[in-house]
Parts: structure tokens; C-alpha cells; sequence
């Protein structure tokens, strides 16, 4: 079964993926998957969160939500979309901290016509006075939906402990006060910085042959005109500082069901460390895995309902995540538990190579499942072409199939080991009493 997922991985990369660039530095993949017929096309951007200060937080997002409105030769929203769905077209769009993405999924038939429409709505967007105060009501609405959340509400607390002054790099949804009162000529400026070909990743995945797929591409975007300069060398994104000290804080929310407890480093990137990175990923995956020690002292002991450690893969500086669901009525030993077994992972023999080559299994059997849903694959393959250049699961599954215990012994010294810290927990106002046990201050 290993053998035959491995074969499958292999395939994909050497025969359905195809990468090339214009002339004007886009850079193109294309996927060719004859099993249905429909299309995905892509358009990726090196934009999103960490292009903002705090004075810009969120315009990447309201930016987002202007695409695909009023366009040169369609006069409204309602003109150009109902274009679209003359054509079957299914489209969408989504705002990352590294990325900002847009995608049209459309039958195969229609592909030509797909995407010249495309082309029209990401080059040539109209910022209607009207649409724009729209758009801004609903970005605003979107955020406060994210509000009644209690996990959104410490994962923004503790983006704000982990990165400092610079939290609005690390925060996608963005400021109430500054998406109200965004002016149109904002807009413009990140069109005028972000949006070049140089600094974008075109994505043609589904029912297409390569040549036909190059020549569309071709006609569509190679008079887009390229940036005479890398925006992110013009506008250089600050480095990450890191924290002072270790935090340790509680919330009260009353929409809080059950306990929920994070923490959270800061970790490698694919600028500096790229193996680290990889070894982050790996080491998320063994966590998880049913066997693995953390697993049988937190969840088979009841002290912990579930737990899951994650990484994000970035350019600028990662987060590094557990975020667990303890026993609300063993709040204050479960959370000891888990600082047992944190301190634990430093020891010679916590983790074996039988675990990674297991995590390193699960990775590859995961993203081979991963590819047979294209329309959401794409969007991974965006994500790591915008965090670390890579383009085809080929490079990604090398960087992680590479990553020994020595890789993981080094990123827990490095990282986590007595490095500073965010630690929070949200829960129910009636559980204060058990918060005080803990000793951590109680913020909101």
C-alpha cells in the first residue's frame, strides 16, 4: 500500500505537472486530470497580511472582495457575474497571512471564454463607489461573525503576545476602523505594489491539454505589464522581534462551551530555515499520531478530549501551535500535563525513528488523497509556491521525506525549549474558579 501511494505521488509530479513562465516573469503550472470535466484556474499573488501595517490592516482582504465586481466592459457587479454564470462558472477568492488567491472552476467546454473573463476581472478591476461600501459592510460583518467564535478570539490574542508591534502582518481579517473608513485610493496603491506578474503564480488544473492550456494563458496575460522592481525588496517586510518573555493569560467568554487551551512559538521559515520548517511540519505529525506519548498521557488519561499541533508554513517567521480541549474538570492538571510533556520532547529518546518514518507515511498518503480533490488543492499548491517558491508536491515531499531526528532534536532546541511563549486559555465565566488555580491572569 506505502509502495503503491508512493508510485501514485511520483506520477503526478513527473507527468501532470507542467511549470513555464512568461515573458513578463508569470509564472505558470499546469495539471493535467482528464478524470472529470471541469477546469480550476488560479491566480495566486504574494500578497495578504504581512504586506500591512497597523495604519493598512486588512485592505488585502477588502481587496480581495472587489475582484470579480464591476470590470472594464462590464459596467456593474451584476453584469460581470451574470457573465459568468452564463458559462457555468463557479468562482471565489481567499486571503491569507502570505497569499491572496482567486479561482474559477468552470467546465472544461467553456474554458477559453473562462478565461478571458478571468483576465478581465483580476487586470482590469473597477472600484465602484457604491460596490466599494458595500464590499466594506460585508468584510466588516464577515469579521464580527469571526467575533462570536471563542477559538478566534485566542488565537488574535495570542497572535497579538506573539508578534508584538508587528501583529498586523501575522492578522488577515483586520481592524473595524480601518475597513470602514479604507479609501478607494488604498486600493490602488496595493494594485500599483502586489499585483504584477512578477509577483504572481497562474494555476490551469483539470480537463486541459498543456499546449492549449500555454497558448490561452499566453493570449490572456502577456502584454499584464511586469514591475520594474520586487515589491517586497521596495517595501520590505521588518523582521519579526522576538518575545521579550513568556506569556500566560486566561479569557472569559460566555459563547465558550468547553475549555480551550493554546500555545503557541515562534518558529522557522522558509527564508532561514527551511529544514526546520520541514522538521516543524513532521513533528506536528507525530504528535498527532494515535501512538505517539503526548496522545497516551493527555487523551487516554482524560485529562485531555483532543489535541492537535500544527505549523504554518511561512516565509516570515512561523507560528508553532498546540491547541487542545482539556478536562474542564481537571483544568489546572491538565495543563500541567501538557507542560510535562512540552518539556519532555527534549529527551534522547521521546521520539523515535519508527514515528518518523510513520509521520513521514501519513504526510505523503495525505497530500496523495489531498490531489483528488483539485479545486482545494490548488489553493495548497499557491500557499507553498507564495511561503517558500515550491511549485510541485515533488519538492515539498522531498524537503519532508528528508527530515531525520537529528532535524527534530535541533528545531526543539532551537524553538521551543525554553524559548519564550504564548500560552492562553478561553473558557466559560464559571470555570474562574479553577483559572485561579492555574495562576494565570485573566484577560478580555
Amino acid at each position: 500500500m506505502v509502495i503503491f501511494i508512493a508510485v501514485v505521488i511520483k506520477s503526478w509530479a513527473q507527468e501532470n505537472y507542467h511549470t513555464t513562465a512568461l515573458e513578463n516573469g508569470l509564472k505558470i503550472l499546469i495539471i493535467e486530470d482528464h478524470s472529470l470535466p471541469l477546469v480550476h484556474i488560479e491566480m495566486a499573488f504574494k500578497s495578504g497580511g504581512f504586506v500591512e501595517t497597523s495604519e493598512t490592516d486588512g485592505l488585502s482582504h477588502l481587496y480581495e472582495h472587489m475582484i470579480f465586481n464591476a470590470t472594464e466592459g462590464y459596467p456593474t457587479a451584476k453584469a460581470f457575474n451574470d457573465e459568468i454564470l452564463k458559462y457555468g462558472i463557479l468562482t471565489n477568492a481567499g486571503t491569507d497571512q502570505e497569499l491572496v488567491d482567486y479561482f474559477f472552476t468552470l467546465p472544461s467546454i467553456n474554458f477559453i471564454r473562462g478565461m478571458e473573463l478571468f483576465a478581465q476581472g483580476i487586470l482590469h478591476p473597477f472600484f465602484l463607489e457604491e460596490e466599494f461600501e458595500n464590499e466594506k459592510k460585508i468584510v466588516n460583518n464577515e469579521f464580527q461573525r469571526y467575533e462570536s467564535d471563542p477559538l478566534f478570539l485566542l488565537d488574535r490574542k495570542t497572535d497579538h503576545k506573539l508578534w508584538g508591534r508587528h501583529f498586523s502582518r501575522k492578522n488577515v481579517i483586520g481592524d473595524h476602523e480601518v475597513i470602514l473608513s479604507a479609501q478607494k485610493e488604498q486600493l490602488q496603491a496595493l494594485k500599483t505594489r502586489y499585483y504584477h506578474p512578477n509577483n504572481a503564480l497562474l494555476i490551469i488544473a483539470g480537463d486541459i491539454k498543456k499546449e492549449s492550456a500555454m497558448a490561452v494563458a499566453r493570449e490572456n496575460f502577456q502584454d499584464w505589464q511586469t514591475s520594474t522592481t520586487d515589491p517586497h525588496q521596495s517595501y520590505a517586510i521588518p523582521k519579526f522581534e522576538a518575545m521579550e518573555q513568556p506569556e500566560h493569560f486566561a479569557m472569559l467568554d460566555e459563547n465558550t462551551e468547553a475549555p480551550i487551551v493554546l500555545y503557541s512559538w515562534q518558529g522557522p521559515d522558509t527564508q532561514n530555515d527551511l529544514t526546520g520548517l520541514f522538521a516543524a511540519e513532521v513533528l506536528c505529525q507525530m504528535l498527532n499520531l494515535k501512538n505517539s506519548s503526548m496522545h497516551q498521557k493527555l487523551v487516554e488519561t482524560n485529562l485531555v478530549y483532543e489535541f492537535e499541533a500544527r505549523v504554518t508554513f511561512s516565509r516570515y517567521t512561523s507560528s508553532l501551535y498546540i491547541e487542545a480541549y482539556p478536562n474542564e474538570k481537571k483544568l489546572a492538571e491538565a495543563v500541567r500535563a501538557i507542560d510535562e510533556e512540552i518539556n519532555r520532547w527534549s529527551v534522547t529518546d521521546y521520539f523515535t525513528h519508527d514515528q518518523i518514518k510513520a509521520a513521514i507515511k501519513r504526510i505523503q498518503i495525505t497530500e496523495a488523497y489531498s490531489q483528488e480533490e483539485l479545486s482545494e488543492y490548488i489553493h495548497e499548491l499557491s500557499y507553498r509556491w507564495s511561503a517558500g517558491d515550491l511549485l510541485t508536491p515533488t519538492e515539498y515531499l522531498r524537503g519532508i521525506s528528508k527530515v531525520t531526528l537529528s532535524d527534530i532534536n535541533a528545531l526543539i532546541s532551537h524553538y521551543i525549549i525554553n524559548q519564550n511563549k504564548s500560552v492562553g486559555l478561553i473558557s466559560a465565566p464559571q470555570l474562574r474558579k479553577q483559572i485561579k488555580k492555574i495562576g494565570w491572569k485573566i484577560e478580555n
